[in-house]
Protein backbone atom coordinates (compact mmCIF):
# COMPACT_ATOMS: atom_id res chain seq x y z
CA UNK A 1 0.00 0.00 0.00
CA UNK A 2 1.69 3.49 -0.96
CA UNK A 3 1.23 6.45 1.24
CA UNK A 4 -1.40 8.07 -1.24
CA UNK A 5 -4.06 5.47 0.04
CA UNK A 6 -3.68 6.67 3.99
CA UNK A 7 -5.64 9.22 5.17
CA UNK A 8 -2.62 10.69 7.09
CA UNK A 9 0.87 10.03 8.44
CA UNK A 10 1.84 9.38 12.15
CA UNK A 11 5.72 10.43 12.80
CA UNK A 12 6.61 8.45 16.11
CA UNK A 13 9.15 10.29 18.29
CA UNK A 14 11.13 8.98 20.54
CA UNK A 15 14.71 10.17 22.36
CA UNK A 16 16.84 7.50 23.03
CA UNK A 17 20.09 7.96 26.07
CA UNK A 18 21.87 4.52 26.34
CA UNK A 19 18.60 2.70 26.38
CA UNK A 20 18.90 0.20 23.91
CA UNK A 21 17.15 -2.94 25.19
CA UNK A 22 13.97 -0.83 26.16
CA UNK A 23 14.39 0.52 23.08
CA UNK A 24 14.13 -2.72 21.09
CA UNK A 25 10.82 -3.58 22.74
CA UNK A 26 9.42 -0.16 22.39
CA UNK A 27 9.86 -0.97 18.31
CA UNK A 28 8.33 -4.23 18.87
CA UNK A 29 5.18 -3.01 20.37
CA UNK A 30 5.08 -0.73 17.61
CA UNK A 31 5.30 -3.48 15.35
CA UNK A 32 1.35 -4.34 16.73
CA UNK A 33 -0.60 -1.23 16.68
CA UNK A 34 -3.41 -1.12 14.19
CA UNK A 35 -2.99 1.73 11.74
CA UNK A 36 -5.38 1.12 9.04
CA UNK A 37 -6.34 5.04 8.03
CA UNK A 38 -2.70 6.15 8.76
CA UNK A 39 0.62 5.33 7.85
CA UNK A 40 3.79 5.45 10.17
CA UNK A 41 7.06 6.80 10.30
CA UNK A 42 8.94 6.24 13.25
CA UNK A 43 12.21 9.13 13.95
CA UNK A 44 14.66 7.94 16.20
CA UNK A 45 16.87 10.95 18.09
CA UNK A 46 19.83 9.14 20.08
CA UNK A 47 21.62 11.47 22.39
CA UNK A 48 23.70 8.76 22.79
CA UNK A 49 25.67 8.57 19.28
CA UNK A 50 25.50 4.65 20.08
CA UNK A 51 22.73 2.99 17.90
CA UNK A 52 23.67 0.90 15.06
CA UNK A 53 20.50 2.32 12.11
CA UNK A 54 21.22 -0.85 10.24
CA UNK A 55 20.24 -3.23 13.24
CA UNK A 56 17.31 -0.73 14.95
CA UNK A 57 15.82 -0.53 11.01
CA UNK A 58 15.65 -4.42 11.00
CA UNK A 59 13.70 -4.32 14.08
CA UNK A 60 10.69 -2.63 12.70
CA UNK A 61 7.80 -2.83 10.39
CA UNK A 62 7.97 0.53 9.44
CA UNK A 63 10.23 3.50 7.89
CA UNK A 64 13.04 4.08 10.37
CA UNK A 65 15.17 7.44 10.64
CA UNK A 66 17.95 7.79 12.87
CA UNK A 67 19.38 11.15 13.88
CA UNK A 68 22.34 10.49 16.04
CA UNK A 69 23.05 13.73 18.18
CA UNK A 70 27.62 14.30 18.96
CA UNK A 71 25.86 15.37 22.66
CA UNK A 72 22.97 14.97 24.89
CA UNK A 73 21.51 18.02 25.36
CA UNK A 74 18.66 17.18 27.26
CA UNK A 75 15.61 15.52 26.56
CA UNK A 76 13.66 18.64 24.73
CA UNK A 77 16.45 19.92 22.61
CA UNK A 78 16.62 16.32 20.80
CA UNK A 79 12.78 15.61 20.68
CA UNK A 80 12.67 19.18 18.98
CA UNK A 81 14.89 18.24 16.67
CA UNK A 82 12.70 15.30 16.07
CA UNK A 83 9.02 16.99 16.06
CA UNK A 84 11.00 20.17 13.48
CA UNK A 85 11.32 16.71 11.30
CA UNK A 86 8.17 15.60 11.33
CA UNK A 87 7.60 19.21 9.89
CA UNK A 88 10.08 18.75 6.96
CA UNK A 89 8.76 15.88 6.16
CA UNK A 90 5.44 16.63 5.90
CA UNK A 91 5.79 19.24 3.55
CA UNK A 92 6.83 16.40 0.99
CA UNK A 93 4.09 13.64 2.22
CA UNK A 94 1.40 16.48 1.82
CA UNK A 95 -1.22 14.76 3.61
CA UNK A 96 -2.43 15.11 7.37
CA UNK A 97 0.09 14.63 9.26
CA UNK A 98 0.87 14.13 13.48
CA UNK A 99 3.43 13.77 15.74
CA UNK A 100 3.40 10.93 18.56
CA UNK A 101 6.01 12.00 20.85
CA UNK A 102 6.49 8.44 23.00
CA UNK A 103 9.29 7.37 25.35
CA UNK A 104 11.29 4.64 24.41
CA UNK A 105 10.90 2.96 28.17
CA UNK A 106 7.00 2.54 26.91
CA UNK A 107 5.06 -0.42 25.45
CA UNK A 108 1.93 0.65 23.39
CA UNK A 109 -1.57 -1.06 23.15
CA UNK A 110 -2.40 -2.22 19.60
CA UNK A 111 -5.29 -0.01 19.69
CA UNK A 112 -3.56 2.73 21.24
CA UNK A 113 -2.74 5.31 17.37
CA UNK A 114 -6.51 4.08 16.93
CA UNK A 115 -7.77 5.34 19.80
CA UNK A 116 -5.46 8.40 19.57
CA UNK A 117 -6.64 9.30 15.83
CA UNK A 118 -10.67 8.75 16.72
CA UNK A 119 -10.27 12.02 18.97
CA UNK A 120 -8.18 13.96 17.04
CA UNK A 121 -8.76 17.80 16.31
CA UNK A 122 -6.78 20.74 15.13
CA UNK A 123 -6.59 22.72 18.41
CA UNK A 124 -5.88 19.60 20.65
CA UNK A 125 -3.12 17.53 21.70
CA UNK A 126 -3.80 14.11 23.23
CA UNK A 127 -2.23 11.97 25.72
CA UNK A 128 -2.77 8.49 26.70
CA UNK A 129 -3.45 6.63 30.30
CA UNK A 130 -0.30 5.39 31.23
CA UNK A 131 0.23 2.26 33.38
CA UNK A 132 2.68 0.43 35.38
CA UNK A 133 1.97 -3.15 34.84
CA UNK A 134 -0.10 -3.49 31.44
CA UNK A 135 -3.57 -2.73 29.98
CA UNK A 136 -6.37 -4.50 32.26
CA UNK A 137 -8.88 -2.90 34.33
CA UNK A 138 -6.63 -3.71 37.43
CA UNK A 139 -3.82 -2.64 36.03
CA UNK A 140 -1.77 0.37 37.89
CA UNK A 141 -1.78 3.79 36.51
CA UNK A 142 1.11 5.66 36.34
CA UNK A 143 -0.35 8.95 35.52
CA UNK A 144 -3.06 10.11 33.49
CA UNK A 145 -2.98 13.63 33.33
CA UNK A 146 -1.92 16.26 35.60
CA UNK A 147 -3.18 19.36 37.37
CA UNK A 148 -1.57 22.66 37.88
CA UNK A 149 -3.04 24.58 40.47
CA UNK A 150 -2.28 28.24 41.40
CA UNK A 151 0.66 27.74 43.20
CA UNK A 152 2.05 26.38 40.42
CA UNK A 153 2.22 22.56 42.39
CA UNK A 154 1.69 20.05 39.99
CA UNK A 155 -0.07 16.94 40.52
CA UNK A 156 -0.17 13.61 38.95
CA UNK A 157 -4.15 12.55 38.61
CA UNK A 158 -4.79 9.09 39.13
CA UNK A 159 -1.87 7.96 40.06
CA UNK A 160 -1.30 4.17 41.50
CA UNK A 161 -5.45 3.94 41.03
CA UNK A 162 -6.35 1.12 39.56
CA UNK A 163 -7.13 2.01 35.21
CA UNK A 164 -10.80 1.58 35.78
CA UNK A 165 -10.92 4.98 37.50
CA UNK A 166 -10.63 6.79 35.10
CA UNK A 167 -13.61 7.96 33.05
CA UNK A 168 -14.19 6.51 29.90
CA UNK A 169 -14.45 8.98 27.55
CA UNK A 170 -11.75 11.92 26.75
CA UNK A 171 -11.30 14.40 29.32
CA UNK A 172 -9.13 17.75 29.88
CA UNK A 173 -6.12 18.23 31.82
CA UNK A 174 -4.09 20.96 32.70
CA UNK A 175 -0.95 19.11 31.30
CA UNK A 176 0.04 15.55 29.41
CA UNK A 177 3.08 13.44 30.50
CA UNK A 178 5.60 13.55 27.82
CA UNK A 179 5.94 9.76 27.47
CA UNK A 180 3.09 10.11 25.33
CA UNK A 181 1.55 13.07 23.32
CA UNK A 182 0.01 13.24 19.85
CA UNK A 183 0.49 16.51 18.41
CA UNK A 184 -1.09 18.11 15.17
CA UNK A 185 1.54 19.55 13.30
CA UNK A 186 0.17 22.87 12.72
CA UNK A 187 0.48 23.32 16.49
CA UNK A 188 4.10 23.14 15.99
CA UNK A 189 3.96 25.73 13.32
CA UNK A 190 1.47 28.22 15.01
CA UNK A 191 2.78 27.90 18.62
CA UNK A 192 6.40 26.99 18.86
CA UNK A 193 8.20 23.69 20.66
CA UNK A 194 9.27 22.89 24.30
CA UNK A 195 11.46 24.50 26.09
CA UNK A 196 14.78 23.13 26.24
CA UNK A 197 16.96 24.87 29.09
CA UNK A 198 15.05 22.21 31.74
CA UNK A 199 17.24 19.61 30.09
CA UNK A 200 15.27 16.90 31.93
CA UNK A 201 11.64 17.26 33.77
CA UNK A 202 9.04 19.75 33.49
CA UNK A 203 9.72 20.48 29.93
CA UNK A 204 6.91 19.50 28.76
CA UNK A 205 4.55 20.99 31.76
CA UNK A 206 6.01 24.03 31.25
CA UNK A 207 5.21 23.77 27.43
CA UNK A 208 1.47 22.41 28.31
CA UNK A 209 1.07 25.52 30.62
CA UNK A 210 1.80 27.74 27.84
CA UNK A 211 0.48 26.11 25.20
CA UNK A 212 -3.09 26.27 27.72
CA UNK A 213 -2.64 30.53 27.80
CA UNK A 214 -2.81 30.34 24.09
CA UNK A 215 -6.42 28.20 23.49
CA UNK A 216 -4.56 25.10 23.09
CA UNK A 217 -6.62 21.90 24.92
CA UNK A 218 -5.12 19.46 26.54
CA UNK A 219 -6.80 15.83 26.66
CA UNK A 220 -6.36 12.51 28.08
CA UNK A 221 -7.74 9.57 25.64
CA UNK A 222 -8.77 6.52 27.99
CA UNK A 223 -8.42 3.76 25.19
CA UNK A 224 -5.15 5.12 24.38
CA UNK A 225 -2.96 2.93 26.85
CA UNK A 226 0.38 2.51 27.23
CA UNK A 227 2.62 1.09 29.98
CA UNK A 228 5.72 2.83 31.25
CA UNK A 229 8.24 0.52 32.12
CA UNK A 230 9.96 1.73 34.97
CA UNK A 231 12.96 1.06 36.88
CA UNK A 232 13.27 0.07 40.08
CA UNK A 233 14.75 2.96 41.79
CA UNK A 234 15.46 4.82 38.61
CA UNK A 235 14.38 8.31 40.35
CA UNK A 236 16.71 7.77 43.20
CA UNK A 237 19.63 8.23 41.12
CA UNK A 238 21.04 11.48 42.67
CA UNK A 239 21.19 13.14 39.06
CA UNK A 240 17.48 13.16 38.55
CA UNK A 241 16.90 13.97 41.87
CA UNK A 242 18.78 16.91 41.04
CA UNK A 243 17.06 17.66 38.04
CA UNK A 244 13.61 16.84 39.35
CA UNK A 245 14.13 19.42 42.48
CA UNK A 246 15.58 21.92 40.43
CA UNK A 247 13.62 21.97 37.93
CA UNK A 248 10.54 21.81 40.09
CA UNK A 249 11.70 25.55 41.16
CA UNK A 250 12.72 26.57 38.33
CA UNK A 251 9.01 26.08 36.49
CA UNK A 252 7.58 28.05 39.60
CA UNK A 253 9.78 30.98 39.39
CA UNK A 254 9.48 31.16 35.39
CA UNK A 255 5.44 31.22 35.46
CA UNK A 256 4.82 33.01 38.52
CA UNK A 257 2.97 36.17 37.53
CA UNK A 258 3.75 38.11 41.03
CA UNK A 259 7.30 39.72 42.02
CA UNK A 260 6.36 39.35 45.72
CA UNK A 261 5.11 35.58 45.11
CA UNK A 262 8.92 35.07 43.30
CA UNK A 263 10.25 36.85 46.12
CA UNK A 264 8.42 34.53 48.83
CA UNK A 265 9.84 31.31 46.57
CA UNK A 266 13.54 32.72 46.29
CA UNK A 267 13.17 32.93 50.59
CA UNK A 268 11.97 29.74 50.51
CA UNK A 269 15.14 28.24 48.61
CA UNK A 270 18.27 29.85 50.58
CA UNK A 271 16.72 28.97 53.82
CA UNK A 272 16.91 25.50 52.31
CA UNK A 273 20.57 25.64 51.83
CA UNK A 274 22.21 25.66 55.49
CA UNK A 275 20.50 22.41 56.53
CA UNK A 276 21.66 20.78 52.96
CA UNK A 277 24.99 21.83 53.59
CA UNK A 278 25.03 20.62 57.34
CA UNK A 279 23.60 16.61 55.92
CA UNK A 280 25.98 16.59 53.06
CA UNK A 281 29.26 17.35 55.53
CA UNK A 282 27.92 14.84 58.16
CA UNK A 283 26.32 11.92 56.10
CA UNK A 284 29.02 8.80 56.09
CA UNK A 285 27.00 6.88 53.82
CA UNK A 286 28.06 7.79 49.97
CA UNK A 287 24.37 7.09 48.66
CA UNK A 288 22.94 9.51 51.04
CA UNK A 289 26.01 12.07 50.80
CA UNK A 290 25.11 12.06 46.92
CA UNK A 291 21.42 12.49 47.26
CA UNK A 292 21.67 15.50 49.94
CA UNK A 293 24.24 16.75 47.06
CA UNK A 294 21.55 16.91 44.73
CA UNK A 295 19.40 18.33 46.53
CA UNK A 296 21.72 21.17 48.03
CA UNK A 297 22.57 21.93 44.03
CA UNK A 298 19.28 21.94 42.75
CA UNK A 299 18.98 24.79 45.06
CA UNK A 300 21.83 26.43 44.94
CA UNK A 301 21.69 26.42 40.73
CA UNK A 302 18.05 28.41 41.18
CA UNK A 303 19.18 30.85 43.45
CA UNK A 304 22.07 31.63 41.36
CA UNK A 305 19.24 31.62 38.26
CA UNK A 306 17.26 34.18 40.86
CA UNK A 307 20.12 36.45 41.68
CA UNK A 308 20.99 36.83 37.93
CA UNK A 309 17.38 36.84 37.13
CA UNK A 310 18.28 34.34 33.95
CA UNK A 311 17.26 31.40 32.91
CA UNK A 312 19.30 28.37 33.82
CA UNK A 313 21.64 27.86 31.52
CA UNK A 314 23.47 24.78 33.76
CA UNK A 315 22.75 22.00 31.69
CA UNK A 316 23.70 19.81 35.19
CA UNK A 317 25.93 18.30 37.59
CA UNK A 318 27.97 15.42 37.62
CA UNK A 319 27.69 12.97 40.96
CA UNK A 320 30.14 10.22 41.87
Amino acid sequence: MTDQNFKSCTYIVTVNYKSEQVLVNFLKSINNLRHSESILKIIIIDSSGELNPISVSSISNHQVELIRLPLNQGFAYAANIGLRTCLQRSKVDKINSYAWLLNPDTLVHPEALASLIENISPQIILGSAVTNDGFTPDSTIWGAGGTIDRSLNVDMQYHSEPLRNIPTTPYEFDYIPGCSMFIPLQILEKHGFMPEEFFLYFEETDWCLKLKKEGIKLKIVPQSLIQHISETGKMDAPYRVYFYNRNQIYFKFKNLGQSSDKLKLLLKTISKIPKLLYLVAKEKDLNLKNTFLAHLLANFDVYECFLYMRRITIPGRTFP
